[in-house]
Parts: C-alpha cells; structure tokens; sequence
C-alpha cells in the first residue's frame, strides 16, 4: 500500500474487484497466477489508474484481487471500472475459456482507517472499504456494483453519470443491513441482468410507507402513455398523483408498484419528480418481473389539511404483446389517461381502455382523440363521485 497521508482517519473512494472462480479447486496453480497477473497487468495499465499519484492511492492487496483507494476523485472507481473492462475484453479475446478473466467489481466511497498489522506495515480497514467489499461480493461476473452513496453523488455531476449508473434493488448484506444498490452498464462494460447471489428482503421502511399510504386520499391520477417506437414496442410511462394526508402524522415518503414488466430497474430508466425536481429513490423493496415495488422519498412532507401535493414517476417499458395493465394502489374518483403514438402507424395502432374492477371487465369511452406533432393522441377521462376506482382494480390499454 502506498500513501504519504499520517492521518489516522481519513476519506477515499473505493473500487474493489476480484477474479470470478479463481478458488476453483479445479483450477492449476499456474492458470490462477496467470490470471492474477493478467488482473495486475490490465489494471497498470488503465490511465484511472496510471494517471493518479501514488501518493493519492491506497491499494491492499486480497490475494484473488484487489481493494483501490482513491483520495481524490469520486469518478476514479467507476471510470477505472469502466476501462478494466474493455481491457479484460481484449485480453480474453484469444484465450481457451479456462483462461478467461471474468471480475466483479464493488465501489463506494467512505472513511478508513490507517492502522499497523503486526510487523508494524501500514494496513486500512473501516466502513469505507468495508461495504465496497460487501456490494462487490453480491454480484455475479462482469458486474460494476455500487452504493446509493457513490451513485447519488455522481449522478449529479454530469448526464453521463445518469445514463450509466441504475438502481436495481434494495440487498440485505451482513449484520441484517440493507442498502439500495447500484449498477454502472453501458456498451461495452458492466452487466445490466440482476445480480442472482442475493435475495430481496422484507422492508420494515417499506412495512411503515405502506402503513402511512392507507391514511393517504388520492385527489386524482394521471397515466401519459407514449408509445415511442411500434414495432419495437416501446412505451414511455409517466404517473402523476395528486395526494391529500388525513391523518395527524406528516408523511415523507411513498410507495409505488409496477406489474408485469419483464425488464429489471436497472433498464427502465426509472425516476420520480415532484414540481420537476428530482426526487430520491430511497428503496427498491422488489425487482421481479411479476412486481417491482419502491419507496419514493418526497423533497417536503405532506401534512394533514395541506393542499394536493403531486408527485410524478417515470419509466420505460418494452411492450411487444401491445397491451399493458396497471394496478391501482388506492381509491380516487379522477382518473385521466392520455396513449399517444406516431401518426405513420395509425391505421396499425387501435388503442382500447378496459378498467377490470371485482372481475367485471368494461370499455372505457374515449374523451377525445387529436394530432400533433405528427403523433395521434387519445384520451381517456373518468371523473364521478359516484363511481370510485377502487384499490386492486386495473386499467387495461390495449393497442
């Protein structure tokens, strides 16, 4: 390790990979030394890594890999990530499979320390590398995965960051700590499919959300639906609600769910707005095909009596069967739908709402139907105090 710092505590971000299966009992001796070599190698040589100072890294060896950290630059773990992959890439390209390096990486950012081992050598331990080594160890080969800490901060640097950078679900590591993790893909490096070595846990944040929601009046709920792309089948969400607290407590956060869409978080380009601020998302409690469910930190509380506040959130779905439900989460009587989709497809496209509720299926009539911008837009309204949309029933729209 190598550091001029004399502090005892002191501030990096991580990047922390090992070698997939290099325990192998299977594997040679020399096959394991080749690859970690093939590791060392192809780290040197990425310019994340040969352009910082040595005085400025902190490196620990772990025999099947290594732990980088970094005393300036939030974006070095990412960025050296990003570029170990390409070079892995080229390496193994020539290689027999038994040859083939395949890594998981781990990053975060966060304090540690520096102590003496035994022979009086500098060693760092501390919760900075500590959850960099936690996160690493729940993904599978070719994985970047990384804390909500490291990736909230990124995302705001720069638009990059935030094409790059996904959530995918919340994880229980050790001592019963969970923590919402982060997937760094794009072309070329990282791994968009779920990690598979951890298992979704129950929330007790998500427990409560749940709980305060049922104290929550839904004013009204809007659905804009664009269909960007016919052939591919690809829709773009957005939900916005419009909620009124009755009960004494203030609510911070909210509970949202989508159904029946294969695509995991990571890919969905998921996001929340409230008054177009971004908001946080502070949980994904489930990321499977049959529901993703997560809880939507508000920028201000909702208090008893206060006017409707609205929240919006985003996402985007490939939708090839040309239908799509949603289920609704509470009652309202102010339901509006808006399906929008390319004029060129309009003798394709026959968009139909169905609202299924008790296991009755009706048509719901069009409001209107308009063009603009060379797309056709249709929409739905439903506005009846005498009729309530009620919690569990479901909106069909069928193209």
């Amino acid at each position: 390790m190598t550091s001029s710092s004399e502090e005892k505590i002191i501030y990096a971000a991580f990047f922390f990979v090992d070698i997939v299966g290099l325990s192998d009992p299977a594997m040679s001796t020399s096959t394991q030394i080749r690859k970690i070599r093939a590791l060392n190698r192809s780290i040197f040589e990425c310019m994340a890594f040969r352009s910082t100072p040595r005085e400025e890294l902190l490196i620990l060896p772990t025999g099947d890999g290594m732990a980088i950290g970094f005393l300036k630059g939030l974006d070095k773990p990412p960025n050296l990530a990003r570029e170990l992959h390409l070079k892995l890439s080229q390496y193994n390209a020539d290689k027999n499979p038994i040859d083939v390096v395949k890594v998981r990486i781990g990053c975060h950012d966060g304090h540690v320390f520096i102590i003496r081992d035994i022979y009086g050598n500098q060693n760092i331990w501390g919760p900075g590398i500590i959850l960099a080594r936690r996160v690493m160890d729940l993904a599978d080969a070719g994985h970047i995965l990384m804390t909500a800490n490291m990736a909230e901060s990124l995302v705001e640097l720069s638009d990059e960051y935030r094409r790059i950078i996904h959530p995918v679900q919340d994880f229980q590591i050790k001592h019963g700590q969970n923590i919402l993790v982060y997937s760094v893909h794009g072309e070329g490096f990282g791994n968009p499919s779920r990690p598979s070595k951890a298992l979704t846990v129950g929330s007790k944040i998500a427990g409560k959300v749940k709980d305060m929601q049922k104290n929550l009046s839904i004013r009204s709920v809007e659905f804009d639906l664009s269909l960007k792309d016919y052939k591919a089948g690809l829709l773009s969400h957005k939900r916005t609600y419009r909620i009124i607290n009755n009960s004494r407590e203030p609510v911070f956060m909210v509970y949202e769910t989508i159904n029946d869409v294969e695509m995991p978080i990571s890919e969905i380009n998921l996001q929340a707005f409230e008054e177009n601020n971004g908001l946080k998302i502070q949980e994904i409690v489930s990321d499977t095909p049959e529901r993703k469910e997560i809880i939507v930190k508000l920028h201000s509380p909702v208090f008893r009596s206060e006017a409707a506040k609205a929240y919006s959130v985003m996402y985007e779905t490939v939708e090839q069967s040309r239908k799509h439900n949603i289920l609704f989460l509470g009652n309202t009587n102010s339901l509006a739908v808006s399906f929008s989709y390319p004029e060129a497809d309009k003798d394709e496209v026959k968009p139909v709402l169905y609202l299924v509720s008790q296991d009755k299926r009706m048509v719901v009539s069009m409001d209107s139907m308009m063009t603009a911008n060379n797309r056709v837009i249709a929409r739905w309204r439903k506005e009846d105090k005498n009729f309530v949309i009620q919690e569990n029933d479901v909106i069909s729209l069928e193209w």
